[in-house]
C-alpha cells in the first residue's frame, strides 16, 4: 500500500500528460504561418541555408513597420528541425514535439519541487492533477513561438541556482552555478527582455549564498556565474555585428504604429479589442457596431471624438494600412488624453495590465481545438472550470508569496526553498516589467514565468495543507 502511495501521483500525473500528447495530435497543422512565426521561419531557413542570419532592415523614415527586434535563439532551434522537413506543416509537427517535451520536462520538474514542500498523500495527489491538467505551461506548443522554449531555459537554470547552495562539493558547485547561469544567460538570445532579467535571477542567487561562505570563495563563483552571461552577450553582439553592422547588445525596438499603439496604452478595456486594433484588426475585419460600441464605453467616451476615429479606422480598413498621417492623429489623441487623465495611464492601467498578465481566460491551443469539437455548454463548462481553476491557483500563489516574505530565511537554507525564492522573484520581476514598464498585458508574456507561478501556489498550498 505504500509503494501504491508513491506511485499514485506520478502515474495520474503522467496519464494526464498523455492525454495533453494525444489532443496534441489530434490538433490540425496550419499549413501557413502568420505574425511572429513568419519571421522565425524566415531565419531559421535563412540559416540552414547559408549558415549565417539574414541582414536586418531598418525600418524606412515614415514607414509603418516593424522593426526585427527577435533575437536569434528560437530560429536557430528551428533550423535544426528542418532536415526533418521543411514543409509548414512538417515543421510545425516536429516543433510541437520538441516543445511537449520542453513541457513535460518542466511539469516534471515542477512536481519533484512540489513533493518536496509536503509528504501528505493527498498533497501529493493534486499536485499532480493540478500540473497534470493544467494547460498554461503548454499554451503555445502547437505554435512557432519561442515562449516555451524561454520558459524551459528559465525554469532549467532556476533548478541548477537553487541547488547550487544544496551541494558541498566543490565541482558539483560548480557545475550547477555554471550550468544555472548559461541556461539563463540563453533566455536572453530567445526573449529580448531577458537580457535584463536573466541578470537579475543571478544576483538573487548570489545574495542567497553570500552568508553561507567565505566571500573570496563567494566572489570565485560570482565570476563562473558571470563568464556565461559575458558569453551570451558576446553572442549577442556578434549577431547585431553581422546582421546590421552596428554594436548592439539588443536590437532596437519599434511598433509599427507607435501612435496607434501609445492610445491602446491611454484607456483600460479588454486586451482582446487593443489586439485587434494593433496586430491587423484593423485592415482584416470590418469595425461592427459592437466593436464601436465597445470603444465608445472603453476608449472614445467623447461622441464627437468616437465619430471621427471611427472615421479613420473606417478609411484604414478600406485602404487596407494606416497611413503615418493617421498614426500622428492617434498620437495626438493618446497625448491628449494622458494630460487629462495621467493617473489612468501611468497606475491604473498599468496595475490592470499587470494583473490581467495573470488572470484572464487563456488556454492553450490544443486545449481549445479539443473543446471547440465539444457541444456549446461541454465547452463552456470546461472554459469556466479552467478559469476557477486559475482563481484558485492565484489565491493559493498569492499566499505563498506572502508566506515567502515571511520564511525567506528559512527557505533559503534548501534547494525547494531557493527555488521558491528565486521563482517568486521572477514572477515579480517580469510582471513589473510587462505590466508597469512595458505597459501591456498580451498574456503570452507571462508564459515563461508560469511554472514558477504554479510553483509558488503548490508552495502556499503545502503550508495551508499542513
Amino acid at each position: 500500500m505504500r509503494k501504491v502511495g508513491v506511485f499514485l501521483p506520478w502515474l495520474i500525473f503522467f496519464t494526464l500528460m498523455v492525454g495533453k500528447l494525444a489532443l496534441l495530435q489530434q490538433t490540425p497543422l496550419p499549413d501557413d504561418i502568420s505574425g511572429d512565426e513568419i519571421g522565425y521561419v524566415a531565419k531559421a531557413r535563412y540559416f540552414y541555408q547559408h549558415g549565417s542570419f539574414p541582414p536586418l532592415t531598418s525600418a524606412e523614415d515614415g514607414a509603418l513597420q516593424y522593426s526585427d527586434y527577435r533575437p536569434p535563439g528560437y530560429p536557430t532551434l528551428i533550423s535544426l528541425l528542418l532536415p526533418f522537413g521543411d514543409e509548414i506543416t512538417q515543421l510545425r509537427h516536429h516543433d510541437n514535439l520538441v516543445q511537449y517535451a520542453m513541457d513535460l520536462l518542466v511539469t516534471t520538474l515542477l512536481l519533484v519541487v512540489a513533493f518536496q514542500f509536503s509528504q501528505a498523500k493527498g498533497f501529493r495527489i493534486v499536485a499532480a492533477l493540478i500540473l497534470g491538467i493544467q494547460p498554461w505551461t503548454s499554451a503555445h506548443i502547437a505554435s512557432l513561438y519561442a515562449d516555451t522554449l524561454a520558459m524551459f531555459l528559465t525554469v532549467a537554470g532556476v533548478v541548477c541556482l537553487a541547488m547550487f547552495g544544496h551541494f558541498r562539493w566543490v565541482l558539483a558547485r560548480t557545475t550547477s552555478i555554471t550550468m544555472g547561469s548559461f541556461l539563463l544567460s540563453l533566455t536572453a538570445t530567445v526573449r529580448p527582455e531577458m537580457i535584463v532579467l536573466a541578470p537579475a535571477l543571478l544576483v538573487l542567487a548570489g545574495w542567497l549564498e553570500i552568508r553561507r561562505m567565505p566571500w573570496r570563495v563567494w566572489l570565485g563563483y560570482a565570476t563562473l556565474a558571470a563568464l556565461p552571461f559575458l558569453l551570451v552577450v558576446g553572442l549577442n553582439m556578434a549577431y547585431h555585428w553581422q546582421t546590421e553592422k552596428h554594436i548592439r547588445i539588443i536590437a532596437h525596438f519599434r511598433h509599427p504604429t507607435p501612435g496607434l499603439n501609445l492610445w491602446t496604452k491611454t484607456w483600460i478595456g479588454p486586451q482582446w479589442l487593443k489586439e485587434e486594433l494593433l496586430f491587423g484588426g484593423l485592415t482584416r475585419t470590418r469595425t461592427d457596431e459592437e466593436h464601436v460600441r465597445l470603444l465608445a464605453k472603453y476608449a472614445l467616451p467623447d461622441p464627437m471624438q468616437c465619430d471621427a476615429t471611427i472615421r479613420i479606422i473606417h478609411d484604414v480598413q478600406s485602404r487596407g494600412f494606416m497611413t503615418a498621417e493617421e498614426d500622428d492623429i492617434f498620437a495626438e489623441i493618446a497625448a491628449a488624453r494622458i494630460a487629462a487623465a495621467p493617473w489612468t495611464y501611468y497606475m491604473w492601467g498599468r496595475v490592470y495590465n499587470s494583473a490581467y498578465l495573470w488572470l484572464n481566460l487563456s488556454s492553450a491551443t490544443h486545449y481549445l481545438t479539443a473543446q471547440a469539437r465539444c457541444p456549446r455548454l461541454v465547452s463552456k463548462s470546461i472554459t469556466a472550470g479552467l478559469f476557477g481553476m486559475k482563481i484558485f491557483i492565484l489565491i493559493f500563489a498569492t499566499g505563498g508569496m506572502l508566506s515567502v516574505w515571511r520564511n525567506k530565511g528559512i527557505l533559503r537554507t534548501s534547494w525547494p526553498g531557493r527555488f521558491v525564492l528565486i521563482g517568486a522573484a521572477c514572477i515579480v520581476l517580469r510582471t513589473l516589467f510587462f505590466g508597469f514598464v512595458f505597459n501591456t498585458a498580451e498574456f503570452r508574456y507571462a508564459l515563461v514565468a508560469w511554472p514558477l507561478m504554479l510553483a509558488v501556489a503548490l508552495y502556499g498550498l503545502a503550508r495551508g495543507w499542513t
